[in-house]
């Protein structure tokens, strides 16, 4: 019969209590307290429950995923390169998000560059006709405006949405930078288990062209 990789005493690397601070860098896997049974520390991670187990979880529940049962440490660094996986596909969504912004911004630039030029043809024009036409010179340039505005308002949305997609990302990125630093193993798999479903970040849904300031054409 196989048996179950349990960890004892001996295999607990024991330091005098005036070192500790010298050994911050090292992760403690052997002072973990089983949530399930209050008197017992645990020894193993069973893949199959994707949670750490104690001896009696062991022999009560996980008898049959011997296979599956790995050491902490082994869990640890499994599931902290699972971050970084997830990290770096949320980081990639930021670097996106920056990317639409900065072209949207750009977008808005021009548009206004654009507006401003339109304005200008319009008062331009307006001087070369007579007075009788100043009205109707007055409802070509609220028709522009009133162009820039529905134009400003499709960017401006796509806008708000690349950047609540770069906060969510931030937000997320920051989470996740904060677990991979964490040496608080004991809360470490309870929380990579809540982060590990929220790691994926939306893809952005924004329009895949935007209207343009038309351009003026003198007549009567």
């Amino acid at each position: 019969m196989e048996h179950l990789r349990i960890k004892n005493a001996q295999d607990h690397k024991v330091i005098s209590i005036k070192d500790i601070g010298l050994h911050s860098g090292e992760l403690d896997f052997t002072n973990i307290k089983c949530p399930e049974h209050a008197t017992q520390s645990c020894c193993l991670f069973c893949k199959i429950c994707d949670s750490l187990v104690c001896p009696t979880c062991v022999s009560k529940v996980h008898k049959k995923h011997a296979n599956d049962l790995i050491e902490i440490s082994e869990a640890y660094h499994m599931k902290k390169e699972r971050l970084k996986n997830g990290q770096s596909k949320i980081q990639m969504e930021e670097k996106n998000a920056v990317t639409k912004k900065e072209q949207l911004v750009k977008r808005k630039d021009a548009e206004k560059a654009k507006h401003s030029k339109v304005i200008q043809d319009i008062l331009n024009h307006e001087k070369v006709l007579k007075s009788d036409i100043d009205k109707y010179i007055e409802e070509l340039k609220d028709e522009v405006d009133e162009n820039l505005k529905t134009i400003f308002k499709s960017i401006d949305t796509d806008l708000s949405i690349v950047s609540k997609s770069m906060k969510y990302s931030n937000e997320k990125n920051t989470e996740v930078e904060d677990l991979i630093k964490s040496t608080d193993v004991a809360n470490f798999f309870s929380d990579v288990k809540r982060l590990e479903k929220s790691m994926e970040v939306p893809v952005l849904k924004t329009q895949s062209s935007y209207n343009t300031i038309p351009k003026f054409v003198p007549g009567r």
